[in-house]
């Protein structure tokens, strides 16, 4: 071989060691930006829509420290709106117990199944899983509520929570993706790394914001769309009592007169999927059946709750129209380490609800007197038994 060969393989092999270096280099930084810089403003809401969203992963560090018998609600909005974690912990004669309320604005169990390695590494002893009437419909056929995009969101959970988990994170679940998602779960240092930087170009403008203007998009400090940093005081208090939401919007205007709205709106959200839930097959009863498989087989205790909904609700629904909630339940129950809290048929009072689905704080109150002494008597008779 040449001289002249011997050079342009050494140039070509050093070339290629330094953008290896240079890329490693911006690997570890990035993981650095996206603790110091990008989280805290995902955290108070300053370039997401709701700060509760990068919670899920950094909860359950926390819960994983945690000694104590723990009990986690995962879910959507509906539950945490439900679980008031510190009202069930006062109301509980179990010494020390924790309750962690993880429920999330529109999740469904296919997003949800995501944090499911991270869940069973905390160790609780029992998991609250929604399991309502909302959880068991057909996205591929219809449609959760009026103004959803369902499979938008999907993509921005995946995206956001890939670059908030770690590489352990990426348990079984991952078989059950979707191969139009799989794009979308970002496994590769180079595809958290690119999708990091989106969130760090944002991060750099809202603090020069900040710095020169004096002008903050960070939600206030007592918004329900906003958490507090792992490293505050309030964080633990957080993680079982959530900042609930107050009132309820419609396309910007607050709704105050719920007799009219429904009168008005409720035959239409009948139709929709959130009160039509199929009796098995979905993309969400294989999610839910992982869950409840995983959870069990790592000897965690497991209780399906269909939460309430507004009386008003039933006055448009057709006979039949939910009984596929009843079965599927049903066929969740694979042991006995798997119990059913199905609330959706009680009577409930409108005056205990902020909306047609959630829970206002007089409704939270009566579900805290609820749950507390079931969890109780199944944590008596399973967990301080073992």
């Amino acid at each position: 071989m040449e001289r002249a060969d011997v050079e342009t393989d050494g140039s070509a092999l050093s070339l290629s060691i330094s953008i290896s270096v240079v890329f490693l280099v911006f690997i570890l930084l990035s993981s650095v930006i996206n603790s110091l810089m990008i989280k805290p403003l995902l955290f108070d809401g300053s370039i997401i829509v709701h700060g509760r969203y990068a919670v899920t992963f950094e909860a359950l560090e926390s819960i994983g420290d945690d000694d104590s018998i723990s009990v986690v609600g995962i879910g959507s909005s509906i539950t945490r709106a439900s679980i008031d974690g510190t009202c069930i912990e006062n109301n509980s004669e179990i010494e020390g117990i924790q309750v962690y309320n993880l429920g999330l604005s529109a999740a469904n169990p296919y997003t949800e199944m995501m944090q499911l390695t991270a869940l069973i590494e905390a160790k609780p002893d029992v998991v609250m899983v929604e399991a309502g009437v909302n959880s068991f419909w057909d996205i591929d056929s219809q449609t959760r509520t009026i103004g959803v995009d369902e499979n938008s969101y999907i993509e921005y959970r995946m995206r956001l929570s890939s670059i908030l988990m770690g590489d352990s994170d990426f348990g079984s679940w991952t078989e059950l993706i979707r191969d139009e998602d799989k794009q979308f779960l970002l496994q590769s240092d180079y595809l958290v790394y690119d999708e990091t930087s989106k969130y760090a170009n944002e991060a750099v403008d809202e603090l020069l914001s900040r710095i020169i203007l004096n002008n903050s998009d960070a939600r206030d400090e007592n918004s329900w769309l906003r958490a507090p940093n792992p490293n505050d005081d309030s964080w633990n208090d957080y993680l079982s009592t959530p900042n609930y939401r107050v009132g309820v919007w419609n396309n910007g205007t607050m709704i105050t007169d719920w007799d009219e709205w429904f009168e008005e709106n409720m035959a239409l959200y009948a139709q929709q999927g959130e009160f039509n839930p199929q009796h098995n097959g979905t993309l969400f009863h294989t999610a839910l059946q992982h869950i409840v498989e995983e959870l069990v087989e790592n000897e965690i205790i497991v209780i399906l709750i269909a939460t309430p909904r507004n009386p008003e609700v039933f006055n448009y629904l057709e006979a039949g129209q939910t009984d596929g909630l009843n079965s599927s339940l049903l066929n969740l129950t694979i042991s006995d380490r798997v119990i059913v809290e199905n609330m959706f048929w009680d009577s409930w009072q409108k005056e205990e609800f902020l909306d047609r689905n959630h829970l206002n704080n007089i409704g939270r109150e009566k579900m805290c007197q609820i749950i507390a002494p079931k969890l109780d008597s199944i944590i008596s008779n399973y967990v301080l038994l073992e």
